[in-house]
């Protein structure tokens, strides 16, 4: 006997009906089968998921694939057009000149990413932006709440806002008190908290369909991708793979005994990694990973202390504070994508030089990966003994960051010289 809908768990309908969608839609089947690593939950947090959902509610059924993907960057062009905006309030509080509009409008990296590769970091963006807008030019009881909310919208939408939240409370506690910034801390984690409630939740996967492959029957949360992502995900990094591969034993590239920045003796890679397995109780071959993730993450701590001192002492300057942290929030990351670099460059208006304009450009040389990919897989590139995209992650990369990191550690140098001059002569 047939179990009636009333009957059976909401969730069981839902797969079925989706089932059912991709049964009887070509479009909708081309558009899953697009769909990179299918084996794990979405790491995506819920205003992205419900953005998702508002641009599939106003697509019309049996749209094509075109159309469908159309109407998604729409809606990911109009946050893209709102985060100029937003930029525009700022960049007026602060008595800066409108054309600073063109480092994000006119920026090939934003037009790439958003317009034409319809990422949803612009989603997370705008409510970044707008959060500082209202906390930074609006500093009445209703802006806070406004801006506390929005806060968590950003939170809910890209995970990266997280680590701007004690700039915000501390600047705003600076200017308004503490009392008042106890309020914004606790609207803004509570709404976090409930918006992203959803990705705690346990759910079974959709069985196996005829012709899909990826799919398992486990039940799964939001958190076991992200959680892979958080501890797997590596890709268009310096840093943290110069400092991964200085911990990593050798021989894990074909036909490469060592790479060329390696300098840590292979005897003592060998005893650190194996300490730390016995100590930790994790594989030898996760250790490299996991510990280059606690040294930058203590490193990012340290950056972020110093932010939340410079907030406390000149809260009018949070948005130079809030590019600092997602600037090297971004450098330090093992997932260098391009379109992260996005959330600073929201804010490089106020980061007090120009310099940092040219990581847009050269973040772009990720995509050269693609051609080393596709192109010089099988084959030695350039007389080395790197194929392929091993060529792009252990010496394009270099060419990709190690200049502007150098001219910005000699920038920083010139700076300290000129301080300690002034101290020196009692200035």
């Amino acid at each position: 006997m047939a179990i009636a809908d009333e009957e059976r768990p909401a969730i069981v309908v839902e797969i079925e009906i989706l089932r059912s969608a991709v049964v009887h839609d070509a479009s909708i089947r081309e558009v899953l089968h697009r769909v990179h690593y299918p084996e794990l939950p979405t790491v995506y947090p819920t205003v992205s998921q419900l953005v998702f959902a508002a641009a599939a509610m106003v697509t019309p059924e049996h749209s094509t694939v075109a159309i469908r993907v159309l109407i998604m960057k729409s809606w990911i062009v109009a946050f893209d057009l709102a985060s100029l905006g937003c930029i525009w309030l700022l960049l007026r509080h602060f008595g800066k000149h409108s054309a600073w509009l063109i480092a994000w409008a006119w920026s090939p990296l934003v037009l790439k990413e958003f317009a034409n590769s319809g990422h949803l970091d612009s989603i997370a963006v705008f409510f970044t932006l707008g959060a500082t807008s209202l906390a930074v030019t609006r500093p009445t009881r209703m802006s806070m709440l406004a801006s506390a909310m929005m806060m968590g919208l950003a939170v809910a939408s890209k995970l990266f806002p997280v680590v701007l939240l004690p700039l915000w409370i501390i600047s705003y506690s600076k200017r308004s008190g503490w009392l008042r910034g106890l309020q914004l801390a606790t609207v803004a984690l509570l709404a976090s908290f409930i918006l992203l409630l959803p990705m705690f939740w346990n759910r079974p996967a959709a069985k196996p369909q005829s012709g899909m492959s990826g799919s398992n029957t486990a039940s799964q949360s939001s958190l076991d991708g992200l959680s892979t992502f958080l501890s797997r995900w590596e890709m268009n990094d310096l840093i943290f793979m110069t400092v991964e591969e200085n911990i990593r034993l050798a021989g894990h590239v074909p036909e490469q005994s060592a790479l060329w920045f390696v300098v840590v003796p292979d005897q003592l890679r060998q005893a650190i990694t194996k300490k730390l397995a016995i100590w930790s109780g994790q594989p030898e071959e996760r250790i490299p990973f996991m510990a280059t993730r606690v040294m930058t993450a203590m490193f990012f701590a340290a950056v972020m202390c110093w932010l939340a001192l410079r907030a406390w002492r000149e809260p009018h300057q949070l948005p130079q504070w809030i590019f600092l942290a997602l600037a090297w929030f971004w450098f330090l990351a093992p997932t260098q994508n391009p379109w992260y670099w996005c959330w600073a460059l929201a804010f490089v208006p106020f980061a007090n030089s120009r310099r940092w304009l040219a990581v847009s450009g050269l973040s772009l040389i990720y995509y050269l990966r693609f051609w080393f990919l596709y192109h010089a897989q099988n084959q030695e590139v350039f007389g080395s003994s790197f194929r392929g995209t091993a060529f792009f992650d252990f010496v394009v990369v270099w060419l990709e960051f190690c200049p502007f990191l150098l001219l910005l550690a000699l920038a920083a140098i010139g700076q300290s010289r000129k301080s300690f001059t002034k101290i020196g002569n009692g200035v």
